[in-house]
């Protein structure tokens, strides 16, 4: 199975320069094209695929490719929450791309952690040509918009801003070295999804 390709990012970020400037207690706009990198960075760290949380954020659109449908009658998403699936295209054994009736599988079950498509009852998987992307499945996932994500996630955000903001180095001199802040840790780990 090939990585997830994100399509669409969010129309948003995460969180504002305002509301970081607040969490920062800076009243300026000197450091706003720094504050938006540090958002940026925050929401890389957490966010899509490649992202400590393996979840979407703010709402964005993935396509996932896979070589074939899977024996087992499920199609595994790579990321939670889903909100919808778009579509799900196959490459016949005639070489022609078509999309897939949505009468052959039952839907998105909106599982917290592992969302997936079964294969309808009485129905079964078209043959699809041998290809890398014989099956492609672009869907809608994320929490909706920044205010829908939950706190704790929201907050880890601006505490990688803040720490990000007062630690601008790779390193520390004359003080001890540290990581990621435990509250930031913390405050993600119940959204985690472990992949296998």
């Amino acid at each position: 199975m090939l990585d997830p390709v994100r399509i669409t990012a969010p129309a948003s970020p995460l969180v504002t320069v305002a509301e970081a400037r607040r969490d920062l207690k800076v009243d300026l706009p000197d450091d706003d094209g720094l504050i938006e990198d540090l958002i940026a960075t925050a929401e890389s760290l957490l966010d899509g695929y490649s992202g400590e949380l393996g979840r979407a954020l703010v709402t964005q659109v993935w396509r996932q490719d896979l070589p074939c449908f899977p024996a087992s009658g499920v199609i595994h998403l790579p990321l939670a929450p889903v909100r919808v699936v778009s579509s799900i295209t196959y490459w016949g054994l005639d070489g022609v791309a078509r999309p897939l009736s949505a009468q052959v599988y039952s839907g998105v079950l909106k599982a917290a952690s592992d969302p997936y498509i079964k294969l309808a009852y009485g129905q079964s998987w078209p043959a699809t040509y041998p290809r890398d992307d014989a099956v492609s499945v672009t869907f809608e996932a994320g929490y909706g918009a920044p205010g829908d994500v939950p706190a704790a996630i929201r907050r880890a955000a601006l505490l990688i801003v803040g720490h990000l903001y007062e630690n601008r180095e790779a390193v520390t001199v004359g003080g001890p070295a540290y990581e990621l802040p435990f509250g930031a840790n913390r405050l993600t780990s119940n959204f985690r999804r472990v992949r296998v």
